[in-house]
């Protein structure tokens, strides 16, 4: 799999690579195209603009363009008179000029060509040696340099098209060099960036093939395996989630494990002493009395109870657990809440007492789910805190919610068990809430249902101080479905 998608990656680059290579040259040759025919338009107008004070000497020496065609040809053997030292006369080679250093190929070779005329537009010098004797038209010798001897034009000098055939091969030979130059230049790049991406694409696929693995021995039931998060980039992150994920997925499978002893011990409990009583009244060892069918009865409640708990949480899991909104009297509905379990806190000799704001306005919930939901709490603050200790529910309202607390003053919570009171089948004192009755799932069933209203659920709590579970209702009227 990862196999692949490297393969993929490379494929993927090598394209990009190719695409580039094609478009850089193309682009390349088309505007080093341009560039050379406008270079070698400018080139010849530079060469016109210095030559052109050579020919005005030449003339303004001769008198007239008898030598214009010699000079035009080898314009670098032009020599300006330039008086000797002691007074000697001007400095010339044979003929009266110093002999030309490139000759009639030199234009020829620069792919210029360079037309003198005189003042009347006939030729008098080409560098190709062809329009000799030849009138230019008005418009072209107006494009030309000027020839100046005293500030009066006596010529000019034009640029004219060179030879298409030669010019032709010249511009195909500079491409040619230029392509074959940027195409080694771009290969030695791509070839240099399928190495690079080659190491990238290894280290990019590399924590994945990791997570894989992992993921693998996660299947095959390895929960404890982790991935090593050796970068803080985006594989980093995908590496802290799928860790956060491992544990999370560990966790369930300990809270598993535990809920199936429990439920089993919690079962076996009551359907013990059921099945003791029972077969001692058919032995005749127990007569059937009314306490001994209380006591049936009381059993059979909780086996009906713990029933009724793990089919509200599959109701939640599975999104049909459905709530029947209507106004509800907060104050009133605490305070049957407390009446409902003073009884049991009597039993326990602990004092329960309920605190209601004055002037609380009625909400829109489903009294019966939020009733369950106290009472979870309720009999778990009950159940941990110790004879003579205080249990309190109170209830106040803002604007924006309605907070219903479930405070004690029992043993408090040791702080890494809070993150995870409100998982089902959790306890923290095993012993104690078995002794007690406690299913492990109250608090679970509190937070499913008070989210359901769209609020919240919270705790805080100190180690010897006890616990404060608050309940958070949003003023807004929650859904009818989970």
């Amino acid at each position: 799999m990862f196999r692949s998608l490297w393969f993929r990656l490379i494929g993927a680059l090598a394209v990009v690579i190719g695409v580039v290579l094609i478009v850089v040259t193309a682009t390349t040759r088309w505007v080093v195209t341009r560039q050379f025919e406008v270079y070698a338009s400018r080139s010849g107008a530079i060469w016109a603009e210095q030559i052109a004070p050579l020919l005005a000497e030449q003339y303004k020496a001769d008198g007239d363009w008898r030598q214009a065609q010699e000079a035009l040809i080898s314009p670098l053997g032009v020599m300006l008179e330039q008086p000797q030292a002691g007074g000697a006369g001007p400095m010339m080679g044979q003929g009266g000029h110093m002999g030309p250093p490139g000759g009639p190929n030199m234009w020829r070779a620069m792919d210029i060509r360079l037309v003198l005329i005189d003042a009347n537009n006939i030729v008098v010098a080409d560098s190709q040696n062809a329009l000799l004797g030849q009138r230019i038209d008005a418009d072209q010798a107006a494009q030309g340099t000027p020839v100046l001897v005293d500030n009066v034009p006596v010529g000019a000098l034009i640029v004219v098209p060179a030879d298409v055939g030669n010019r032709a091969q010249i511009t195909l030979s500079f491409l040619n060099t230029v392509t074959q130059s940027v195409t080694l230049a771009a290969l030695a790049a791509g070839v240099a960036a399928l190495v690079i991406g080659t190491w990238l694409f290894w280290l990019i696929t590399k924590p994945l093939s990791v997570m894989r693995k992992a993921a693998l021995a996660i299947e095959a039931g390895d929960l404890a395996t982790r991935v090593p998060i050796k970068t803080r980039d985006e594989l980093g992150a995908l590496g802290e989630a799928f860790n956060q994920m491992a544990a999370r997925l560990e966790q369930q499978q300990l809270l598993r494990k535990q809920m199936v002893a429990d439920v089993a011990h919690d079962l076996r409990t009551p359907l013990s002493v059921m099945q003791g009583t029972i077969e001692a009244m058919q032995d005749g060892v127990l007569k059937p009395n009314q306490q001994e069918i209380a006591n049936l009865h009381h059993e059979v409640r909780r086996l009906a109870r713990m029933v009724e708990d793990l089919r509200t949480l599959s109701l939640g899991d599975e999104g049909q657990l459905r709530l029947e909104p209507r106004q509800v009297d907060i104050g009133s509905m605490i305070e049957q809440v407390a009446r409902s379990r003073a009884t049991l806190a009597e039993s326990r000799h602990i004092r329960l007492e309920a605190v209601v704001a004055a002037s609380m306005a009625p909400i829109r919930a489903d009294e019966d789910r939020l009733v369950e939901a106290i009472n979870n709490l309720l009999e778990n603050a009950l159940r941990h805190t110790p004879e003579g200790g205080l249990v309190r529910v109170e209830a106040s309202q803002s604007e924006s919610a309605t907070e219903i607390r479930v405070s004690d003053n029992g043993a408090g919570i040791p702080p890494e068990d809070i993150p995870f009171v409100f998982e089902r089948f959790w306890r923290g004192d095993r012993a104690r809430s078995r002794e007690s009755g406690g299913s492990g799932i109250g608090l679970a069933i509190a937070r499913q249902l008070v989210e359901l209203h769209g609020g919240a659920i919270s705790v805080e709590s100190a180690l010897g101080k006890g616990s404060v579970f608050t309940i958070a209702l949003p003023a807004s009227e929650p859904t009818s479905t989970a």
